[in-house]
């Protein structure tokens, strides 16, 4: 087997693994499907032209995620204005994915590219800093399980370009 076709088939199966997740990341991020599917879309171009650069990075998966986040912030900043949140950006991520999209903290975990334990640390981490906040300061969603139940599953953004 070539390098090209071994780099080609573990980029489709990342993708199909990651994507929809990554859709549901991005739509509760920018709240707008279009653009949600448009930077998903965007953030696989660029890993489609990185891939190399990806796999041979310590955490490919985590190397991706950087990817996606920068194509959502180009789209939307987080609403927090940088340096007033009480939180770092990763459990910010952590509280999102696993508070408000509901996924379990070992596939938050994997979705960011970090190890189960760090990701339990983000998250005892944010949950100290929230309980010393004002109920009225946060969303509900941060402070535990949401009715977005289902939300990360509902994501299907279309594929506008072949994996090959």
């Amino acid at each position: 087997m070539s390098d090209l076709y071994v780099r080609r088939l573990t980029l489709a199966a990342f993708h199909e693994l990651h994507h929809d997740a990554y859709g549901a990341y991005a739509f509760a991020r920018i709240a707008d499907w279009g653009q949600a599917r448009q930077c998903v879309e965007d953030a696989f171009e660029v890993l489609r032209t990185q891939w190399r650069a990806a796999l041979c990075s310590e955490r490919p998966a985590a190397y991706s995620w950087e990817v996606l986040r920068e194509r959502i912030s180009l789209q939307q900043p987080w609403p927090i204005p940088q340096g007033c949140s009480p939180f770092p950006d990763a459990q910010l991520d952590v509280l999102l994915l696993h508070r408000l999209l509901l996924f379990p903290l070992d596939r938050t975990a994997a979705l960011m590219g970090i190890e189960d334990h760090a990701a339990q640390a983000l998250l005892r981490g944010a949950e100290r800093a929230l309980s010393g906040l004002p109920a009225q300061v946060a969303p509900a969603w941060w402070r535990g399980p949401t009715l977005a139940r289902g939300r990360a599953g509902a994501y299907s953004g279309a594929h506008t370009r072949p994996l090959t």
